[in-house]
């Protein structure tokens, strides 16, 4: 399966570039740099943190149940504001009605570490080209990383 012209996934958690050949283990990769607190992009991950939030509060008129996350590789982001909008609920801020939660990325193993680390969300392998398997509007809020 193809992730992009550049790039082809190989039968385990890799990813091969075709120009010079190297191979890197993105699964392992994305859960290190979750655990690690993403290093030097720490400080840009939170700020795109807080930006789609504040898109999520500012936009959400107690209508918003659905949230996808394109190219969420192992569902970090999508578990950041799952987090965040249940210590909002739990506050008892009526603004945040948030449901599910979905995630699609076109790496497989990405998709099925997400789902491992969170099974209560809902990952799968779909390329952002043909989202058919989802009804139009099907979303109330889309980030794509």
């Amino acid at each position: 399966m193809s992730t992009s012209k550049a790039f082809q996934e190989t039968k385990d958690q890799t990813v091969s570039d075709k120009a010079t050949g190297l191979q890197m283990d993105f699964v392992a990769y994305c859960k290190e740099a979750e655990e690690d607190g993403f290093g030097l992009f720490e400080a840009q991950k939170e700020r795109v943190w807080d930006i789609m939030w504040r898109f999520l509060m500012t936009n959400n008129n107690s209508s918003t149940t659905r949230v996808m996350d394109i190219g969420c590789a192992i569902g970090t982001d999508l578990r950041h504001w799952r987090r965040r909008a249940a210590a909002s609920q739990n506050g008892n801020d009526s603004n945040v009605s948030i449901q599910e939660w979905h995630g699609i990325d076109i790496m497989s193993a990405m998709v099925d570490a997400a789902k491992d680390m969170s099974p209560e969300m809902h990952f799968q392998w779909c390329d952002v080209h043909d989202m058919s398997c989802y009804e139009a509007d099907f979303f109330d809020a889309v980030h794509c990383s």
